[in-house]
């Protein structure tokens, strides 16, 4: 099989942060088939075309690249909420997503498209050159187009002309079924349990220049404002004001970075809190192991990769009961579930955890081993999106 991926975000280059996820689905499907991913070009990517590993990258570019907006920084779907300049660029985009597309899709079986404007480049390429189209979306697609009434219309009129839908997520599908939409499949995401894995806490601090003595409590992500980093925020001074042996570790970058220090500036908490700017994907497994307790305080999210990393590495979570996350945490099992919007509640979870480290440990250890019998790998995923692919090639 030879599969086009088609992305509206990807990594900027080999080992960069931006959509890691979709470059290592790439690497997993590229052991059962010939793999393609044609994504745009940011203005740090270092090459048009290279290849990651058995996987060939085709980049194009939209705007005249020092003045891209669109795909930078949280994604397409932050910036569009903010930035009224991506709106002028996303028909610039669609088209040159587009070209680049017809110019390559000859020489592929399949299109697997990620998230929904993907989708709707690829039902027109699919349509001209008979090719079969997989479209996944991963929510903040869905989410931004439920909100607009033009918006959903051509979400379902593009889902309507894709082969298969998938999601990585019961939540997201149970939202595509209620549009009339029924040929639908849950593929979760998978985590790399031999990269995530427990280690040594102490060790790894000294590494990181991290303090020794002190309770880590992180967040990776980005600063943008679904991903709820204000109420994490809101809730740190009720969280000191009984542990002062608490150290907040954010990890991101975004649109909200500088907000975000205002507001620990107004709080009087920046002795507590270290932001550290984004990391690599290969320096997260130790920002993580080093931590004892992840917050992810989103406001909608997909299946979310931090928390599988997370529960990889043995790190109990506290996270907003949203979209898929629940499939993921079991209440008081191997985290606490939280409600969007409460620094109440995050702070009455953490401070539950930091005063039973027992039952942390015992959280983390429930966490690691579910992601084994869950089956969450990223060969497992691949596996199921080329047996999907796999029945509409005869028919193409």
């Amino acid at each position: 099989m030879r599969a086009c991926i088609l992305t509206t975000s990807f990594p900027a280059y080999e080992g960069h942060f931006q959509s890691q996820f979709i470059a290592e689905l790439a690497k997993a499907m590229s052991k059962l088939a010939e793999v393609t991913v044609i994504c745009p070009k940011y203005k740090i990517s270092r090459q048009s075309e290279e290849s990651f590993g058995n996987v060939k990258i085709k980049r194009f570019t939209y705007f005249p690249i020092k003045f891209q907006t669109l795909t930078d920084g949280g994604g397409l779907a932050s910036n569009m909420e903010k930035n009224i300049l991506s709106y002028i660029q996303l028909p610039f985009f669609l088209l040159s997503m587009f070209f680049k597309l017809i110019r390559e899709i000859k020489n592929h079986d399949v299109i697997f498209a990620q998230w929904a404007l993907a989708g709707m480049v690829a039902v027109f390429a699919g349509f001209f050159f008979k090719k079969p189209v997989i479209l996944t979306t991963r929510g903040a697609d869905v989410n931004m187009s439920l909100k607009n009434p033009v918006f959903k219309k051509i979400l379902v009129a593009v889902m309507r002309c894709c082969n298969h839908i998938t999601s990585n997520n019961e939540d997201l599908i149970k939202k595509v079924n209620e549009l009339g939409i029924k040929n639908t499949t849950v593929v979760r995401n998978g985590v790399d349990t031999d990269r995530f894995k427990p280690g040594d806490k102490t060790e790894l601090r000294k590494k990181l220049g991290l303090p020794l003595n002190k309770k880590i409590i992180i967040y990776i992500g980005w600063f943008i404002e679904r991903k709820g980093v204000k109420y994490l925020v809101s809730a740190m001074p009720k969280i000191i004001m009984g542990h002062k042996n608490t150290h907040f570790l954010l990890i991101g970058e975004g649109i909200m970075r500088a907000e975000i220090e205002k507001q620990i500036e107004t709080l009087g908490i920046k002795e507590f809190t270290q932001l550290t700017g984004a990391k690599l994907p290969a320096e997260v497994p130790d920002w993580l192991c080093a931590s004892d307790i992840l917050i992810l305080p989103s406001m909608a999210e997909g299946f979310p990769n931090v928390v599988l990393e997370a529960m990889a590495s043995g790190v109990s979570v506290v996270a907003t009961n949203v979209s898929g996350t629940p499939e993921l945490l079991k209440d008081g099992f191997n985290g606490y579930l939280i409600e969007p919007k409460n620094p109440e509640q995050i702070a009455e979870k953490i401070n539950k955890i930091l005063e039973t480290p027992e039952t942390a440990e015992k959280m983390g250890k429930n966490g690691r081993q579910m992601l084994f019998d869950k089956g969450l790998s990223w060969d497992n995923s691949a596996k199921k999106y080329i047996e999907i692919a796999s029945r509409f090639l005869n028919t193409h």
